[in-house]
């Protein structure tokens, strides 16, 4: 499978940069404390190399990220587009209901608000400044998934590059996770996405949310969901999450 960008969609140098800049590791998210339940997976040895890691992550994006975290970023970037607030605040309650793990959904909101925070800084639209304001009035949480919607939105990368950007990245802080945990050398991680682009996992993740509506919202994955709540009984911790 191979992403086509929509006929209305041009990457430009000035997009190009901007994703580099946002997918980077040393973009300013905190991302690099949280492994999503992963580290659990690592510490009962099921996940142990490139192999099983690429399973889990194959796993990860398809069953749990594609129709919750992925969905929300496309219906949020056209909720942004018609300016409907309304639209954002609703799947933002819906992301904190089916987070059902509380490290995860704590996490998700932790790095939702440090995204809001440093893309003020880098961008000035007025649906950003409406609803960082409704999380400051704690009239919204601030979920990851809903902050990089506005960033993909300030950029005008669209909703399908917006989508596919979240999935990468999604993916590549879980190899970045990995690679300190299990542990696993550079090469490893490096090829571990290589294996995911050649089965077009990313891809397919990203994709799958086009006919999607608000009402197919939910992930069922219940075996990361328990993986994620048993991280905080763990013995040994180096993630939150």
């Amino acid at each position: 499978m191979h992403f086509i960008p929509a006929p209305d969609i041009t990457i430009t140098e000035e997009k190009l940069l901007s994703l580099w800049q946002v997918c980077d590791s040393f973009f300013p998210t905190g991302g690099y404390t949280q492994s999503y339940g992963l580290e659990t997976y690592i510490q009962l040895s099921l996940v142990k190399d490139g192999e099983s890691l690429t399973e889990f992550l194959s796993s990860y994006l398809i069953e749990a990220t594609a129709r919750l975290d992925g969905l929300v970023v496309r219906l949020a970037y056209r909720a942004i587009v018609s300016s409907n607030m309304d639209i954002i605040v609703k799947l933002d309650e819906i992301l904190e209901a089916q987070k059902l793990a509380r490290e995860p959904r704590e996490a998700s909101v932790k790095i939702g608000r440090q995204f809001l925070n440093t893309i003020k800084n880098l961008l000035t639209t007025p649906e950003l400044e409406s609803y960082a304001n409704l999380v400051k009035e704690g009239k919204a949480q601030g979920h990851k998934a809903l902050a990089f919607a506005f960033l993909g939105h300030g950029f005008d990368w669209g909703e399908d590059l917006s989508v596919l950007a979240f999935m990468y990245s999604t993916a590549s802080g879980m190899v970045n996770s990995a690679i300190r945990a299990v542990p696993l050398g550079q090469t490893t991680g490096q090829n571990v996405l290589q294996n995911l682009r050649l089965r077009g996992i990313v891809a397919k993740a990203a994709a799958m949310s086009k006919a999607l509506t608000i009402d197919d919202i939910g992930a069922v994955a219940p075996g990361l969901e328990i993986r994620a709540m048993q991280h905080e009984q763990l013995y040994s911790r180096l993630f939150a999450s």
